[in-house]
């Protein structure tokens, strides 16, 4: 297409290179050839001018007989001279003596056209001949002399310097047409080149240098029609695999270290992974941290192959700047044709099965529609995102938060919920990982404290005394403005800092102990409590105590539902218990859904607990009157 396009264009320049070259050597032509005649004619005017004066200064000076005088001048009329003959007319008195040979000449005509005035001189046609003369006579006009000349001799000058002009206009011609060849062969090349630029611009990123998205649906695309015949005799000749890795932590990445370490490090990784792929293999780059690889004729085996390879590859350091970088990633594979036969549907199917594995820490899924239970509403949920914050969907459920010793309901968890308009109550698991991946983590995490601290300045307003537990994500912490944003809000409604708690995992926490460990320390400041969830799921629980300075423990719900089967998770169970109040800390016990693993934990000195056996989330209207209740029974 290019070279068509190339080729058109050139043909283009080149004929209007030489239509312009056509139009200047005939303009060219045209203005020189009426220069010369102007000239030519004025110069010959002049000569005869000069001759006529000397002859008439003979003429008055001499007085000699007048045929004699117009015979003596023949000398005039040169028969073998190039130019044409000067033929005199002489009028004395009204006699007239001329040449005998200007009688071949219309010279009655001459004389009837022409303004023979006193002293005058110019140019006149007659019988299509043109003629130049001048005449001098008396101040009496007794004696007059005029000399006639045909303008032969100018014409042959002039026939001369055409054929110069068209020489020069031939030579004019070819440089300005070879000039167009060369300028225009310059100009297509320069053509060509931009816009190869800009076709690589298009289809390809900026950062890696790697095809885009657009590079990739033009190649699936093509392979997908080009086989479509074969596909409908048999799909065992045709196949391919779709790879969709998405980098683990990246984000992380960005915000502690930098956006310019972390461009560093996707370059460091596209050039790894390319040098893994076979020629058959695309690698391309669709953004932020997301790669896909399209292998033409690779079968799902094979392309496990390629995953688990890419996978090793990550987990090599990378350095950037004197520093190593450890990455991971997670992989979801899609084949055609089995998963999808055009390029949205594989990229679709993969990105299902990336998720999958991101989730279930796998690595690499190979997608399974029997799984693939929310991946259309996936999709719909993160373009939706946006709009739901706008319009404040997003609500808070609460769990209460039970005091053991004395069964009441000293505070609760806010738990967000997605009030979707078609799709009715969305739980956090299918929409906090999306909110995560979107960048908008801040903004949603700063919407449910507005909620949680309106609400419990409104319950304070009712003489309701709750505390509200809120889980906020690790990428908060990378927030300077989180704990300036909470300290006014409780100011402006006028909450004491003491009635919100800020929740995070101890995974989470464990990620970066060291912004965890600043972060904390800003809300400690500040006035809120402090809380580490899920603890014991993680690899580092004594070493999480020791570093952050929390006010409540919450021990995972894996250790408590099995505590009254297994008698290791019992004693997991008591220790940890014994361990938080010695630290001085309060205990909470997660998923308790009996009244004897109520009994049990309230026995091993355990200060809170939450779960099924006392109440699921609820809205806020019938937290109202679950707390109503419980106190009433008190």
């Amino acid at each position: 297409m290019t070279h068509h396009t190339g080729s058109s264009l050139r043909a283009r320049l080149l004929i209007s290179s030489i239509g312009i070259a056509v139009v200047v050597s005939a303009i060219f032509i045209v203005v020189a050839y009426r220069l010369t005649v102007d000239l030519g004619e004025s110069t010959e005017l002049e000569s005869l001018e000069i001759q006529t004066e000397m002859l008439f200064s003979q003429l008055q000076h001499l007085q000699p007989d007048p045929e004699a005088f117009v015979t003596s001048a023949n000398y005039l009329d040169s028969g073998t001279s190039e130019l044409a003959p000067i033929y005199l007319v002489i009028n004395i008195q009204g006699e007239i003596y001329k040449q005998q040979s200007l009688e071949n000449y219309p010279y009655k005509d001459l004389l009837i056209s022409a303004d023979f005035r006193p002293n005058t001189s110019g140019i006149i046609t007659v019988s299509e001949k043109r003629f130049i003369w001048a005449q001098r006579s008396t101040l009496d006009e007794e004696i007059s002399l005029t000399l006639i000349r045909p303008t032969e001799s100018l014409d042959l000058a002039l026939q001369y310097i055409v054929r110069r002009l068209s020489v020069t206009a031939f030579l004019t011609f070819w440089i300005a047409l070879w000039s167009a060849l060369v300028l225009s062969a310059i100009i297509v090349r320069r053509i060509e080149k931009n816009n190869e630029e800009l076709a690589f611009m298009a289809t390809h990123d900026p950062l890696t240098k790697l095809p885009n998205r657009l590079y990739l649906i033009d190649k699936v695309n093509h392979y997908t029609s080009s086989t479509k015949g074969l596909l409908m005799k048999s799909t065992q000749d045709v196949k391919g695999a779709l790879l969709m890795i998405d980098l683990d932590r990246f984000k992380e990445v960005n915000d502690t270290l930098g956006h310019a370490m972390g461009d560093e490090l996707l370059i460091a990784l596209a050039n790894r992974f390319r040098e893994k792929l076979t020629d058959s293999c695309l690698l391309v780059r669709t953004g932020g941290d997301e790669f896909i690889i399209w292998c033409k004729d690779m079968d799902a085996d094979k392309a496990l192959l390629v995953a688990n390879q890419i996978i090793q590859t990550c987990k090599v350091p990378v350095k950037v700047n004197n520093t190593f970088l450890e990455s991971s990633a997670s992989i979801g594979i899609a084949c055609f044709p089995q998963h999808g036969k055009d390029v949205d549907t594989l990229v679709k199917c993969a990105d299902v099965a990336m998720y999958q594995a991101k989730r279930q820490h796998q690595g690499v899924k190979l997608y399974d529609a029997a799984s693939d239970n929310h991946s259309i509403l996936r999709v719909k949920l993160r373009g939706e995102l946006s709009n739901a914050l706008k319009h404040k969907q997003f609500v808070l459920y609460y769990q209460p938060k039970i005091e053991l010793t004395t069964g009441k309901v000293v505070g609760v968890e806010a738990l967000a919920r997605w009030e979707h308009p078609q799709e009715g109550l969305i739980p956090p698991n299918d929409f906090i990982d999306l909110i995560e991946q979107s960048g908008m983590v801040n903004e949603f995490s700063r919407n449910v404290l507005l909620i949680a601290i309106k609400q419990i300045s409104e319950w304070m307003d009712q003489g309701l005394s709750l505390t509200i537990a809120v889980n906020i994500s690790p990428y908060n912490l990378l927030d300077p403005e989180l704990t300036p944003f909470i300290a006014t809000l409780l100011k402006t409604y006028q909450v004491p800092a003491e009635k919100l708690e800020i929740e995070l995992t101890e995974t989470a926490s464990m990620i970066d102990i060291q912004t965890t460990r600043l972060a904390f320390s800003k809300l400690r400041k500040s006035g809120v409590k402090l809380s580490v969830d899920d603890f014991g799921t993680g690899m580092s629980s004594l070493a999480y105590l020791k570093e952050l300075d929390v006010d409540f423990i919450k021990i995972d719900r894996s250790f408590i539902i099995n505590m009254s089967n297994d008698e290791r998770d019992k004693t997991i169970v008591k220790s940890t218990i014994n361990l938080i109040n010695k630290l001085g800390r309060y205990s909470v016990a997660e998923g308790i859904e009996t009244s004897h693993q109520a009994r049990q934990l309230e026995a091993m000195g355990c200060d809170f607990g939450q779960g099924f056996y006392f109440a699921k989330p609820m809205p806020e209207t019938k937290l109202r009157e679950y707390v109503n209740k419980q106190n009433h029974q008190r």
